[in-house]
């Protein structure tokens, strides 16, 4: 299945280029507005901003490529009968989308492609007596449509619908070994992107 998506984003990026290689390019810069709400703890729920960078190139009115960085981290320490217990962890975001630009009016762009990510997760614990160490990569796959509305040449405002298919890394933890754990997640995803072209 991951072979023959990346070869339909090769044939794509393959057909779109010559197309437009008569047609200027342009390079911005956008955040995607998404958060994430996780238990730190048995007692509170607090909402992590996710937010990705985004690198728009967009080559003429047809092929938008989209490379997205993202960094999380965090950090909880709590005293338990004056013992100090600490978690922290750090998650990168790589990703990359493809997308066919179809001009609806003359300031909406409606686009489709794929979009893959990246994720590398590294995590501690240390409960006064023992650290535990953690790391786990994810890979995600996934299809996307959406609009983008110019306000400007420079500044546009979209919306996007995803749906994904995510395969989970085996965790690779320091104490205590786990054989053969597969996970996969089916899941749709939306997301707001405010992008600026140069």
């Amino acid at each position: 299945m991951k072979s023959k998506l990346c070869l339909a984003t090769l044939l794509l990026v393959a057909l779109a280029v010559p197309a437009q290689a008569q047609s200027p390019w342009k390079l911005g810069i956008g955040i995607s507005l998404n958060q994430l709400f996780a238990d730190l703890d048995e007692e509170s729920t607090f909402a992590i901003p996710i937010n990705n960078l985004h690198f728009p190139v967009a080559f003429g009115q047809r092929l938008l490529l989209e490379p997205e960085v993202g960094f999380t981290t965090g950090k909880q320490t709590v005293k338990v009968l004056g013992v100090e217990q600490e978690f922290k962890a750090t998650v990168w975001r790589l990703g990359i989308g493809v997308f066919y630009r179809f001009p609806a009016t003359e300031d909406l762009r409606v686009y489709l492609g794929p979009r893959f990510k990246w994720i590398r997760t590294t995590a501690f614990e240390d409960d006064g007596t023992e650290r535990t160490e953690f790391a786990e990569t994810d890979i995600s796959i996934g299809a996307a449509a959406g609009g983008e509305y110019f306000f400007s040449s420079h500044f546009s405002l979209g919306g996007e619908a995803q749906f994904n298919y995510i395969d989970l890394g085996e965790p690779d933890v320091e104490i205590g070994d786990i054989v053969d754990l597969r996970r996969k997640i089916f899941t749709t995803d939306t997301a707001v992107l405010i992008r600026w072209y140069f």
